[in-house]
Parts: structure tokens; sequence; C-alpha cells
């Protein structure tokens, strides 16, 4: 066997310590993985039992009154109450909805869940809520109005942009508003709206509108005539409609009614008393 020289020799020992030391490195690494297991496992099971004690909650809640009695002692508690916009909404309504009381920590109040509570009220349709510190609470409101009045069950019941209805409301003080009928009415009434405003001077002589199969509109003008709209292609129809009017004045001919409901005619249908020549189909 060959003898070998001192740089192979000391070649040889340098590659068995660098062996050495990466199979040490190697085992170190993994003993650091087996340690953090165990770590997180003996953690794992004692955040379980601290859990399970309720002492982690109780800790939190004692650390928080104990920052909220420290604020309000130190001026930072409430003492005053401005709102703004009420005027349908009653004030005990709102203190009630705010849930907090002369001296609680300005900081202890949620906004977020007070502002639900407000929201909730029926005559409420926005609201905020606002700390103006040291001492106040702020509180804005949005009230519903009444865009129309829905005819239901032989009743009447103002209704606002929504659709909600407004119980606290009495409909005879709107009895000036649009009056909307039918099923799904409320729902769609704004869109009604909407579209109505395309053409002002002939919405304002629109007085009642029946909302037919939860699907489309039948108009009540206030000269008696009755105008079927179409499911579909409805702006077009109402900006023909407008301009039926605007050139001949249909509304205010001896007119029962005017079916709009085909795109390609329109059907108009006489009083009993009217010159036959008045009606018949019109082509679109």
């Amino acid at each position: 066997m060959a003898r070998l020289t001192s740089r192979q020799k000391q070649s040889q020992i340098a590659s068995r310590s660098k062996a050495k030391r990466k199979k040490l490195k190697t085992f170190r690494h993994r003993l650091g993985l087996m340690g953090g297991v165990a770590v997180i496992a003996i953690l794992g099971g004692g955040s379980w039992w601290l859990h399970d004690s309720g002492w982690i909650e109780k800790t939190i809640a004692d650390t928080q009154d104990g920052i909220y009695a420290m604020t309000a002692s130190g001026g930072f508690h409430i003492s005053n109450l401005t709102i703004e916009g009420r005027e349908k909404t009653s004030k005990e309504e709102v203190l009630a909805a705010l849930g907090v009381t002369v001296g609680d920590s300005i900081f202890e109040a949620s906004l977020p869940d007070i502002q639900k509570r407000i929201e909730a009220i029926s005559t409420v349709k926005q609201a905020s809520v606002e700390r103006m510190l040291p001492d106040t609470l702020h509180v804005r409101i949005v009230e519903r109005s009444p865009v129309a009045v829905w005819q239901h069950d032989g009743t009447l019941s103002p209704i606002d942009e929504e659709g909600v209805v407004l119980e606290q409301e009495d409909a005879n003080d709107y009895l000036q508003l649009l009056v909307v009928v039918g099923k799904g009415a409320p729902e769609h009434t704004t869109e009604l709206l909407e579209l109505l405003a395309t053409e002002r001077s002939l919405a304002d002589e629109v007085v009642a509108a029946v909302y037919v199969g939860e699907r489309r509109w039948n108009l009540r003008f206030d000269s008696g005539v009755n105008v079927m709209l179409p499911e579909e292609e409805t702006g077009a129809a109402w900006k023909r409609l407008a301009e039926m009017q605007r050139e001949q004045g249909i509304l205010q001919k001896s007119v029962q009614s005017i079916d709009m409901r085909l795109f390609e005619r329109i059907f108009i249908k006489l009083l009993p008393d009217a010159d036959p020549a008045q009606g018949g189909a019109t082509e679109t």
C-alpha cells in the first residue's frame, strides 16, 4: 500500500473534519425542530387550558375595564350628546339605541354597534356616530322621507325611496304624491319615478301607477287616460308618449286608454262618445 504524502494526509484530515461538522450541523438542526415541536405542543396544551378556564378572557376584560375607568377619571367620559337631523325620530328612541350612560368612558362606546342600533329605528335611513373628545358623542341622522303612497289591502301607506313602508306617517299628509298599487310596487317605485322624471311635464300629470304582474306598469293620468307601458323598452315607450302629447295633445283627446305593450304598434281606445276616427292603431 502506497504511503500518503504530508499534503495528502492534511487533505484527508480536512475532508473528514468537514464531514463531521456537516453531520453535527444536521443533528443540531433536527434537534431544534424536535424541540420546537415539543414547545409548540406544550404551549398549545397550556393555551388550551387557559382558554378553557376563561382566564384569558377575564384578564382581557379586567384590563379593558381598568383602562376605561382610568380614561373616564382622566376627563374622557361621556357628559354631552348632540343629535343632528332629527325631526320625526324621538329623542327617547335615539337615547335607548345609544346604550351608554353619562360618566362612561368615551372610548368604551362601540360606534359601529351604536350606528346599527340607531339605523334599526323605523324612521332612520342612515346614521353616523362620532366621538368629539374629550366628552361628547355626536349623532347625525338621515331620516326616511315619503316619495309615494302605496295602496294595498284597502289602506294607504307612505313609502320611501327604498320601498320601506313608513308606518309612523299619516298617508293623508302625502296625498299629493304618486299613488302606487300592486304587489311589489314599493320595491320598484324609485325606478318608476326616475323614468317619469325624464319627461317632467308629462310626469306631473300622472296620478297613479299600477304594478301589473310584478313586471310592468299601467299609468293613470289626471285626464282619466290609462296608459299601459311595456315590460321592456319602457324608456322608449315613455319618450314616445311624451312626443305624442307634445305634438297631438293625446291625453286631452277623447281617449280612454293607450296600449303601448307592443313595440311596433300603439293601440288607442276611445271613450264611448268619441269620434271613431281618432281611435285604432298607430305605427311607431
